[in-house]
């Protein structure tokens, strides 16, 4: 099905109008002109679409947050009475209880600064929800706002004012060490999921810190290490989370270890203009721990907090008495902070609890069990194995699977749970019969593994902090083709930071990534693996097939982003080569059809609304995530297909429902660095929708009339 929209004159789109058939879009073979225009009308006649031109403005990221001005002339009242040694003070870290503390200036308390991304770090008394990782699985928005609201709700509790997370620094390489904190490979999802992250956390009246800004996907020579990433690389793929954060409102940036093209991030003028006045972010700029490389260098360039001592910004008085960092500039970096600080409501009400109350609950376990088990992601169900009948016996195998059950990963994402379910427990809560265990150690697993209807094996890939995973190996392939060989009913259970690769994958029969789930562990897997839940989790990240399928944490110092834009599932599709299991791809208990793909114009001058039918053909309710992908045309420069939208459904056995994903423009928009702004080509586009990256049974072209530059 091809269809015609134009964006005529400078910039024109479909805009305000009800769902067009494919002669009312336009006619064959050539650009839709508009005639009039004319916004948010209730119906067209069958031989016209009307049209309404848009801001070229809006092709560039919009931080302009509600509550920033107010809260910057607040500020401003605020240290209008300060000192100059009180500004200083205030610009960098001193000890205290937290792992980030700032002593108190008149008027203010002392600032106190908590990990993390995946919960409050280092104390206990907190729940141990499942990693960020996890969340992306479910590409659920709703539930994203809602676990970053109790994580932050948690840091509040123990008085911590500025949360130091979401982390969203892309999963470019699968053996990244901390690519379970973040959301994993695709630039688009891990935007939409650090927004709806970062409201949830600033709903608390704590300040989110969108880290590590930018470039920071490998852990190896992570201090130092300079990451070579072109102009349009950077801000089509790495930038936009932060772009995404920083127009939620997110009120402060932590600028990361390493170097981006030559230049440490702290001190790096280019990309620290990119986000103050580029994405247009008004809060302030937090050094990673110990990333501060130099004074004024990292002031001047728009650093405005130290941490966590003031190793640099300690001498800072006197290189503004010296005019090397103007006085302004100090006023800017002190406005920055208390604003955001007023802004997110921690400034007239801040914390009043402490490291040690106890701020975890019955609720958000609740929580942690129902994202856990929504992450949960089906990749392999041969022979409907799964669900279990709960009359099968069944032997768990491996320490993950009962002694050493995974909750989180390591570094400053680690949580310390207050227990974590294993899933032997939670499965013996199920079954007639008591199941059988055995570590996996010895040969005696064979005989057991043999003498049972079902054998799990269950396996801990460890990641953190610090250090790159050495391979995508599971550490227990052996043992897994040993069970493999003596059950041909043999369950694969993957507790993983990301990809893995699978040797032994035509040996078993199912394969579940359960990620870091969390301390309810046990409870979450046990409802998918008995059929109480139904999984509808789907790929974050990209399984390759080989090691060299995507790219290694390079231990030289410079770190060459090669690939730009082609990330993930993108660099296999240009390469033409499959994956072992692909981006957004996961299976359910029940089966989807997708049908009767129209069009109409979107909620905003420049959208464009894509409407489908979705039904649930099996035999039981299930959750389908709709994933639409976008291609560009060829001159474009744009990996085959793109994600840019998706859509969440909840089906009865049978049910229909109609969906909807809105495209804006800057949805069709490239960056062009030429100009140094974003553009949208004209040409031929395809919309593709479907369940993974590698299946979209509906699709359509367009023939679109660009914009010129934006200003």
């Amino acid at each position: 099905m091809r269809n015609f929209v134009g964006l005529a004159g400078f910039a024109l789109l479909l805009a305000g109008c009800d769902s067009p058939t494919d002669s009312q879009i336009g006619p064959p073979h050539q650009p839709w002109t508009p005639r009039v225009c004319a916004r948010n009308t209730a119906s067209f006649s069958a031989d016209t679409l009307d049209l309404c031109p848009i801001d070229p403005a809006s092709l560039s990221a919009n931080g302009d947050v509600n509550g920033v001005h107010e809260s910057e002339a607040r500020a401003k009242t605020l240290i209008a009475g300060w000192t100059e040694s009180d500004e200083l003070a205030f610009v960098q870290g001193s000890a205290g209880q937290y792992v980030g503390n700032v002593a108190p200036v008149e008027g203010l308390p002392a600032l106190s600064l908590q990990d993390g991304p995946a919960g409050v770090a280092r104390f206990s008394g907190v729940t141990a929800f499942p990693a960020p990782i996890a969340l992306a699985a479910t590409w659920d928005l709703d539930l994203v706002e809602r676990w970053g609201s109790a994580m932050a709700a948690e840091e509040r509790g123990k008085g911590a004012m500025i949360q130091l997370g979401p982390m969203m620094n892309l999963a470019r390489t699968p053996a990244g060490g901390r690519i379970f904190e973040g959301f994993g490979e695709d630039p688009y999802l891990s935007a939409a999921l650090a927004a709806r992250d970062v409201i949830g956390i600033q709903s608390q009246k704590v300040v989110a810190t969108a880290k590590h800004f930018v470039g920071n996907e490998q852990e190896t020579n992570r201090v130092g290490g300079d990451s070579r990433i072109d102009e349009r690389t950077l801000h089509e793929i790495y930038e936009a989370p932060f772009a995404a954060s920083v127009a939620a409102g997110a009120a402060s940036v932590m600028c990361s270890y390493n170097r981006v093209n030559g230049v440490y991030a702290c001190e790096n003028p280019e990309t620290l203009r990119d986000l103050k006045t580029g994405l247009a972010f008004s809060g302030f700029v937090v050094s990673d721990w110990g990333a501060t490389q130099s004074l004024e260098a990292s002031a001047n360039a728009g650093l405005d907090l130290e941490m966590p001592l003031g190793h640099w910004f300690g001498q800072l008085g006197a290189a503004v008495d010296s005019g090397a960092v103007a006085k302004t500039r100090l006023d800017d970096m002190v406005t920055r902070i208390v604003a955001s600080l007023a802004r997110v409501g921690v400034l007239d009400d801040p914390p009043t609890g402490t490291p040690s109350s106890i701020v975890t609950s019955s609720e958000h376990a609740t929580l942690a069990r129902d994202a856990a088990s929504e992450s949960i992601t089906l990749l392999k169900n041969d022979a409907q194995i799964l669900p279990l009948d709960p009359a099968r016996s069944v032997l768990v195998v491996g320490e993950a699977g009962n002694t050493v059950p995974s909750a989180v990963g390591g570094g400053s994402a680690f949580v310390n749970a207050p227990y974590i379910i294993s899933p032997l427990s939670a499965i013996n809560d199920r079954i007639g019969a008591a199941a059988t265990y055995d570590d996996g150690t010895t040969d005696s697993v064979s005989r057991a593994a043999a003498a049972a209807d079902v054998a799990i094996v269950f396996v801990t890939v460890p990641s953190s902090e610090g250090v790159d995973r050495p391979s995508l190996a599971t550490g227990l392939d052996d043992v897994i083709a040993k069970v493999a060989a003596a059950n041909p009913n043999t369950i694969v259970v993957l507790n993983t930071p990301g990809a893995v690769l699978m040797p032994w994958l035509d040996q078993v029969r199912a394969v579940l990534v359960d990620w870091y789930p969390g301390q309810e562990n046990g409870n979450a897997l046990a409802s998918v693996l008995y059929g109480e839940q139904n999984p509808s989790g789907k790929l974050p990240l990209t399984f390759p097939k080989s090691e060299s399928d995507l790219p290694r944490p390079e231990t030289s110092i410079t770190v060459n982003y090669d690939e730009a834009l082609e990330i993930g599932y993108r660099a296999l599709d240009a390469a033409g080569r499959e994956p072992l299991f692909a981006f957004g791809f996961g299976l359910s208990y029940t089966t989807f059809a997708y049908s009767n793909l129209t069009f109409a114009a979107g909620s905003a001058p420049g959208n464009l609304i894509a409407r489908f039918e979705l039904a649930n053909t099996g035999l039981r309710s299930g959750t389908e995530i709709a994933e639409l992908y976008l291609s560009f045309p060829p001159d474009a420069g744009e990996p085959p297909r793109v994600l840019r939208g998706f859509a969440r459904a909840t089906l009865d056995a049978g049910q229909t429902q109609t969906l909807s994903i809105e495209l804006t423009a800057r949805d069709f928009a490239i960056y062009d660095s030429s100009t140094h702004a974003w553009r949208v080509p004209s040409g031929h586009f395809q919309i593709a929708i479907g369940g993974s990256s590698r299946s979209q049974p509906l699709s359509a072209e367009l023939d679109v009339m660009g914009t010129g530059f934006a200003p």
